[in-house]
């Protein structure tokens, strides 16, 4: 027995170095190698069969339970799947009582190895020699147990041979499979080398950075990657046959050195010039080190090409200086600060405004609060820090010397390269010329402000002064001739004083309008409006206030107009001052200008217009707007809504007075809570501007359809109806949105337009259209308004598909848009 064991562990010696064969020749086609290595071991548990010993006839005994546990544990299941059905149809095809258990045998220690295999990948220390043998004791233990299965002779086979089976067999299963093992770890281990091997030479080749090996010995390179063959412009053969010397530009004893430094200190970085083979030097900055190549000690060279940045270095130096110099050069302060308000830099100009010399501040607490109060200063510190920028706030700061200078300043927060904000930079300007001149424009624009609106009280007041004044003479005249009666009672003397009194002050009140009625002679030029409002709007920011959003919406070939600039401004500035004081808590006053055309409908509800081209003027806001009694006074002299003290009702009489006064119409559309839109035409001229384009293309085409028309005023009802009817389309109307809406729920189907005004009363236009829509979705509508297309109030938003027709709107205007609907 002990023979045919050795004779098996020979085989499986055999085996293992066949197997390792395989393993090289297939390393990359794993099922194949499986199947081969399975068919193997099925081989070897055959041939050990072939010489068995026999015990009894059809008994007999071999290595194939060392064989197929072995197959098992580093084979795996699919090896033991293929190895066992072959070992299992052999011993079969022998025969006799054992040929079952026999196969029991081949089955459970296939089974075993597979086991330990799984057992294996989960945890290497199922290898271990002592895990081993007790693996081997089991396969055995169980092996013997088999066999008594066998009939008549299995208790005595296992009395005979259990001993050598548990002595031998195990020892012999650990000694094969710690060989199976060495082999199976050196393929790994030359595995892995020749995979690092191709690793780093893979990193070697397509490394973008180049990379040389040299020889220390010899100072000559070795090896060169393409990478350093691109960046030398010599091939990688011919830097394979160069010295290192020719690319450094340094003698071969100095380059010798510095090699041997580097392989006696190991790990090196210096900064050098290198030549290419095109004669450019190029600065680069080598990482150099040991490395061990196929037992030689050679040194690698990464070269790494800083020329970009050895340029973007001097080039930052130079722009640094330069900065340096405009900051010192500019007439502004630049003044910054770190987290703990500690002055960074403060420039020449700073040291001008403020009167601190830099080295008086500079890595010392700033000596001012740039922002404010200092509670300001450290909120709009906190502010920058966090991220905001700061621009042109203007604030009132003391010098050194105590005296007051006007100051914008501007700040920005100053990140360090990891993004963190270290420091705060601040650019303040001397305004205090600037600020005075502003002042005194003020002052000057007040006066004439006053002046102008008192004009227009004089103007007004012109009209009746001589005979108000005849009047008050007759009431004085008499009065005094009264008082001179000495038989007057006392209280009737007194009574007669009072009035007299009060006519005096009403003569001193009528000559101080007086003062203000002389004729203006207007300067009249041809203007751009956009220009003269652009221009106005710059200054009357100031006065509107920052809650106040101004939007200008300028139309595009404006017409030219004949006007005077100053009494434009005046009108414009007027507007937007009553729009102000319609909106205590903020909102938006858009103005906004057009090339409109005036026809003989326009004229049917206004009839002082008169046909023709004209440039609109819109100023509309979002404010509480006006009822119709405040709507119907709004240009009366005198009439004001603001508090006593506020106002004195001639802002609007004063606008009035100067469109008719430049021929031009003003019309004014309001609803409470829906704000004001202020319309301004004023008459084109056809010199030095696009041409007016005329709105009205082709022939103007009626139709028999049913129209339903709302609008709450009355006249603008009426005159609507008349004009469709006249045009043969059948009408109905209604005087708000709830009657609109009921007449259409009566017959929605018989009804194939509808007519909306955007604002009414009860229900708005596009309330009613959600409702009509959901009655049927089809419907046609289109609305009409007053306001600007750009300032329509929040609650109405146009979608994208719907009609809008602004008033005024001519006849042939609505007809063709009804048309072009109807027939869309």
């Amino acid at each position: 027995m002990v023979l045919d064991l050795i004779k098996n562990i020979a085989l499986l010696v055999t085996l293992a170095v066949g197997l390792r064969f395989l393993g090289y020749r297939l390393e990359h086609q794993r099922i194949v190698f499986l199947i081969l290595a399975g068919i193997l071991f099925g081989l070897v548990g055959v041939v050990g069969m072939m010489t068995p010993l026999t015990f009894a006839p059809g008994v007999i005994y071999d290595g194939r339970s060392i064989v197929l546990s072995l197959a098992g544990l580093f084979g795996g299941p699919v090896v033991a799947a293929i190895a066992a059905p072959i070992c299992a149809a052999y011993r079969l095809e022998l025969g006799g009582p054992g040929a079952l258990p026999g196969v029991g045998v081949i089955v459970e220690a296939a089974a075993l190895g597979v086991a330990l295999y799984y057992l294996r990948r989960q945890d290497e220390r199922w290898v271990s020699p002592l895990s081993l043998l007790l693996f081997g004791i089991l396969v055995h233990l169980l092996m013997l147990g088999l066999q008594l299965l066998i009939p008549g002779v299995g208790l005595a086979i296992v009395r005979q041979i259990g001993p050598t089976v548990l002595l031998f067999f195990p020892v012999a299963f650990l000694l094969i499979a710690q060989i199976f093992l060495e082999v199976e770890r050196r393929r790994s281990a030359e595995k892995q080398i020749k995979q690092s091997e191709e690793y780093y030479r893979s990193l070697f080749e397509n490394n973008q950075i180049p990379m040389l090996i040299v020889d220390p010995e010899q100072v000559a390179i070795n090896d060169a990657n393409p990478a350093a063959a691109e960046f030398y412009g010599w091939t990688q053969e011919e830097l394979r046959s160069m010295d290192l010397a020719p690319l450094t530009g340094r003698s071969p004893e100095e380059v010798r050195e510095t090699v041997r430094t580097v392989r006696d200190n190991g790990r090196n970085r210096t900064f050098a010039s290198h030549r290419r083979a095109d004669g450019q030097q190029r600065h680069v900055e080598v990482f150099s080190g040991p490395i061990r190549v196929r037992g030689r000690d050679l040194l690698y060279l990464l070269v790494v090409d800083i020329s970009e940045r050895r340029e973007a270095e001097e080039a930052l130096r130079h722009s640094e200086a330069k900065q340096r110099a405009m900051i010192q050069a500019s007439p502004m302060a630049i003044i910054s600060i770190n987290r703990d308000s500690r002055v960074l830099s403060w420039n020449r100009a700073a040291e001008t405004i403020f009167g601190w010399t830099t080295e008086e501040v500079v890595d010392r607490p700033l000596p001012l609060s740039l922002f404010g109060s200092p509670e300001e200063f450290t909120e709009a510190s906190r502010r920058v820090f966090s991220g905001e920028r700061m621009v042109q706030k203007e604030f009132v700061r003391h010098r050194k010397d105590g005296t007051t200078i006007d100051v914008s300043v501007s700040a920005a927060p100053v990140r360090s390269p990891d993004g963190r904000i270290d420091a705060i930079v601040a650019l303040i300007e001397d305004i205090s010329q600037r600020k005075q001149t502003e002042r005194n424009h003020e002052k000057l624009e007040q006066q004439l402000l006053q002046a102008r609106k008192m004009e227009a009280v004089g103007q007004l007041a012109g009209g009746v002064a001589h005979d108000f004044n005849n009047l008050l003479q007759v009431i004085i005249g008499h009065g005094e001739m009264m008082a001179d009666e000495r038989t007057m009672p006392r209280n009737l003397h007194d009574n007669l004083e009072q009035l007299l009194n009060a006519a005096q002050r009403a003569a001193g009140l009528v000559r101080q309008l007086l003062a203000f009625s002389r004729r203006q002679v207007l300067e009249m030029q041809d203007l751009d409006l956009n220009t003269v409002i652009g221009e106005c709007l710059k200054m009357a920011r100031r006065v509107i206030g920052e809650m106040i959003t101004v939007v200008p919406v300028y139309g595009h070939n404006l017409a030219t107009i004949r006007a005077d600039r100053n009494q434009l401004e005046q009108i414009l500035l007027n507007l937007l001052i009553n729009a102000r004081d319609a909106m205590p808590n903020g909102g938006t006053i858009t103005v906004e200008t057009e090339n409109v055309l005036i026809d003989e409908s326009y004229r049917q509800q206004h009839p002082y217009a008169r046909t023709g081209r004209y440039v609109l003027l819109s100023v509309i806001d979002t404010g509480y707007g006006m009822d119709e009694e405040t709507r119907n006074r709004v240009f009366e002299p005198f009439f004001t809504t603001k508090g006593l003290g506020r106002g004195t009702g001639l802002g609007l009489a004063t606008v009035y007075g100067l469109v008719r006064q430049h021929d031009g119409l003003i019309h004014v559309y309001s609803e409470l809570e829906k704000g004001t839109s202020f319309k301004i035409y004023l008459p084109a001229v056809e010199r030095s501007a696009a041409a007016v384009g005329d709105k009205i293309q082709g022939a103007v085409v009626g139709g028999s359809e049913t129209i339903l028309v709302a609008e709450d005023e009355v006249q603008v009802l009426k005159l609507t109806a008349t004009i469709l009817e006249h045009a043969g389309y059948r009408v109905l109307t209604a005087g708000d949105g709830e009657e609109a809406l009921a007449l259409f729920r009566r017959n929605p189907d018989a009804i194939d337009l509808v007519l909306l005004d955007v604002i009414m009363p009860k229900l708005g236009g596009f309330a009613v259209y959600e409702q009509m829509k959901a009655l049927r979705r089809d419907v046609r509508v289109i609305f009409t308004s007053g306001y600007s297309i750009n300032a329509i109030h929040t609650d109405f938003v146009l979608y994208e598909g719907l009609q809008l027709i602004q008033k005024p709107c001519g006849r042939e205007d609505l007809l063709r848009k009804i048309r072009s609907v109807l027939d869309a």
